[in-house]
């Protein structure tokens, strides 16, 4: 692969199922994998920093980020400075690095966590539905529905 690119994009889509190459070994993901990548870019690491390269095997959000996730409902989460944010598909910080984890945008919300508190925040960073207590986060919203548990 050129540019160094550890995850990239060699990919087609063989009965149903997409196959990426990765380094030469074979990942095999459901075909939804491949319509869920909305802004046609997926991450990948040059010199130990992420970026997000197109079909193309080329960066089009150049490699600055510490860690970086799939994009959904048009937004990536991304690592900077051990906090996790938004960006955009074009590279454009939409949701400060401020969490300590994220999950992806599902339905206009992700679910997002700052030491105790957790819950989902909408496209602008704002908390819409929050928690301050231990307990399993839940998941991921989908058709604005989400799971959530507490132990109290």
């Amino acid at each position: 692969m050129s540019g160094g690119v550890v995850m990239a994009v060699e990919a087609g889509v063989l009965g149903g199922i997409m196959v990426i190459l990765m380094m030469g070994w074979p990942v095999i993901l459901p075909e939804s994998n491949l319509r869920a990548q909305d802004a046609g870019l997926w991450p990948g690491v040059r010199d130990g920093r992420f970026g997000f390269v197109n079909g193309e095997d080329a960066f089009v959000i150049p490699p600055r980020f510490e860690a970086a996730r799939n994009f959904s409902d048009g937004l990536a989460s991304v690592q900077v400075q051990g906090r996790w944010g938004f960006i955009d598909a074009s590279g454009r910080v939409v949701i400060a690095p401020q969490f300590d984890w994220t999950h992806d945008f599902a339905d206009g919300v992700a679910l997002a966590g700052i030491g105790i508190q957790w819950g989902y925040v909408d496209r602008t960073g704002r908390w819409v539905a929050w928690h301050d207590m231990d307990g399993s986060p839940g998941s991921s919203a989908s058709e604005a529905l989400a799971a959530v548990s507490s132990d109290r």
